[in-house]
């Protein structure tokens, strides 16, 4: 994915460290990519978006993730799913199994 191209059109760049930081917080989620974006584009204080803005656009964006994709999802759950989101929760990094 080529970030740089998308964002040098408005006169501003990404170092790599910063890149590298970003694409993977994404972990391939396009709507993740545009909540970080957001965030770095609000954190960046310069046209070079940095480490540093990066780090605080991560940090910024799972909060907004946290509040705004999981939380509304967690408020429509059944219980039944929430219990089953609670089960799957408990394996962290690890695969669930549904059995």
């Amino acid at each position: 994915m080529q970030v740089n191209g998308l964002i040098s059109r408005l006169g501003v760049s990404l170092t790599p460290e910063a890149q590298s930081m970003l694409l993977p917080a994404a972990n391939g989620y396009l709507f993740f990519l545009r909540i970080y974006g957001r965030s770095v584009w609000e954190a960046a204080s310069d046209k070079v978006i940095s480490a540093e803005d990066a780090t605080v656009a991560v940090r910024h964006g799972r909060s907004d993730l946290d509040r705004g994709f999981f939380e509304a999802r967690w408020q429509r759950a059944t219980n039944a799913e929430r219990l089953y989101l609670r089960a799957e929760a408990q394996n962290c990094d690890s695969p669930s199994s549904t059995g």
